[in-house]
């Protein structure tokens, strides 16, 4: 099953975030689809969980937003830098296009 491209995980954050948190966190990036913790912490394993931070999927209503959100990687939330990554395993573009108009190496 492929991941949606519009959904991000988020880790790094603070044990006090909850699910307003982040979604007043990521509000200006588009509408938010829903919002899922990824750790269990009713794991029976309590030393496998006893370590892990707790993580979280966002899926936004479009795969745009997702872009919008990078931009936040290493924001502070709470007391934490936080981590995002885009769940979709698409190809990383080897490079951006340079800006129309701008000639190679100069600004």
């Amino acid at each position: 099953a492929n991941n949606p491209p519009s959904q991000i995980r988020v880790s790094n954050i603070s044990p006090e975030v909850d699910e307003k948190s982040l979604r007043d966190f990521f509000a200006f990036c588009g509408a938010i689809d829903r919002v899922e913790f990824a750790l269990d912490n009713t794991d029976t394993n309590a030393d496998s969980t006893a370590n892990a931070d707790p993580a979280a999927v966002i899926t936004f209503e479009n795969p745009e937003s997702v872009q919008m959100a990078l931009l936040l990687q290493s924001s502070l939330l709470v007391d934490r830098p936080v981590l995002i990554s885009a769940m979709a395993d698409l190809p990383a573009p080897s490079s951006p296009p340079p800006p129309h108009g701008a000639a190679d190496g100069t600004a």
